[in-house]
């Protein structure tokens, strides 16, 4: 399985903030209103309206309307994925500082979404 440069770059950015020997005290948890929230570009086995929306601008029309009309379940491997990305989330957001550290000068939201999708080139999986 094919995976795109970014996405793995991606992937080791926020698996590297899992570090285990950095701890976070009760009290900076407590104060952390940060958040990640993983979301899954599919809706009964096809994109959903989610993945479609940041397809748009990568896409012709043509090239769009015809993914959306396949259906594509995750395959195990993918499954796996998304299950790790998903179990990862909760430590992520406790970095939100060291998160902010490559974006020097912009303010960092207080929910970041991390959408994933299977279909649409080399996006996601």
């Amino acid at each position: 399985m094919k995976f795109p440069l970014q996405l793995c770059a991606l992937l080791l950015v926020f698996m590297s903030c899992t570090n285990k020997q950095k701890k976070t005290t009760f009290a900076a948890q407590t104060n952390n209103n940060y958040s990640v929230i993983v979301k899954l570009g599919l809706e009964n086995d096809r994109i959903s309206s989610d993945w479609k929306d940041a397809l748009t601008n990568r896409l012709s029309k043509k090239n769009l309307d015809s993914i959306s009309k396949v259906k594509k379940p995750l395959t195990l491997e993918e499954n796996n994925w998304y299950q790790l990305i998903k179990s990862r989330a909760s430590q992520w957001a406790l970095f939100r500082d060291s998160l902010q550290v490559p974006f020097s000068g912009r303010k960092i939201n207080d929910t970041t979404y991390v959408l994933l999708g299977n279909q649409g080139g080399d996006d996601a999986f």
